[in-house]
């Protein structure tokens, strides 16, 4: 699935997967994915739709089943008259756990991660 993410939000993405799987035995992807998956099981608020002209395009592998829950959410905004993205789905669940770690106070990772798991000894 190709999105749309803000760089900042994305780089404190990147340090909370670092922080939780500092040997990498989960791939960035599944812990991006997982972080969707609770953030659509507590939903309670409508979706906004993420402002600010710092972002990028990136691609994330995600299961069918998570990618059609995101679909649902989209489509059940759309019928509630507020139009949002794929993007604005995923942006918001790592948004709140970003917040949830600490808000602000998460630093952006700037480097670049290493590709795939690690190998394990």
């Amino acid at each position: 699935m190709t999105i749309w993410i803000d760089r900042p939000l994305w780089g404190q993405a990147k340090t909370l997967y670092l922080r939780a799987h500092p040997g990498h035995e989960v791939a960035m992807v599944e812990w991006v994915e997982a972080a969707i998956n609770s953030y659509l099981d507590h939903r309670s608020a409508v979706i906004s739709t993420p402002m600010g002209d710092d972002g990028h395009i990136t691609t994330i592998s995600i299961t069918p089943r998570t990618r059609q829950r995101i679909i649902d959410t989209v489509e059940d905004h759309s019928l509630r008259g507020h139009g949002i993205s794929r993007s604005a789905v995923i942006a918001a669940a790592l948004r709140r756990a970003v917040a949830e770690a600490g808000g602000s106070s998460v630093p952006v990772y700037t480097g670049r991660l290493p590709r795939g798991r690690r190998p394990q000894p």
